[in-house]
C-alpha cells in the first residue's frame, strides 16, 4: 500500500455495529498513524464511521493481497458451522474517525 501517504492503516478490528440505513461504526483495536508514507506511532482502540454506500463509492485501491484473517465456529444449540472471514488491503478515503 505505497499509495498511502497520509492517513490511518487498520489492522485489527474488535467489533461493529450496522443499522437499516447502512450507517456503521467498527472498534478499531489496532492502527497506524501514516504521515508521508512513513509509520510514525500506533494508535490504540478507536472508531471509524461511515454509510456502505459512501464506504464503496470512495474505495482507491484493492490490493492483491487476499488472506484469511481468522477461522472460528459459530454454535447454536447443538449445531456448528465452521466460518472465516478475510480481505485483501484496501485504501478508501474519507472516513470519519473518533
Amino acid at each position: 500500500m505505497s499509495e498511502l501517504k497520509n492517513g490511518i492503516l487498520l489492522s485489527k478490528a474488535r467489533e461493529g455495529t450496522v443499522n437499516e440505513l447502512g450507517n456503521f461504526s467498527i472498534t478499531i483495536e489496532e492502527g497506524y498513524l501514516i504521515d508521508k508514507g512513513d509509520i510514525k506511532y500506533s494508535l490504540k482502540d478507536f472508531t471509524i464511521s461511515s454509510n456502505v454506500r459512501s464506504l464503496l463509492n470512495n474505495i482507491v485501491l484493492v490490493a492483491s493481497d487476499f488472506r484469511i484473517a481468522f477461522a472460528a465456529y459459530c454454535e447454536k444449540y447443538d449445531q456448528q458451522v465452521s466460518v472465516s472471514a478475510g480481505a485483501p488491503s484496501v485504501l478508501i478515503k474519507n472516513i470519519k474517525v473518533n
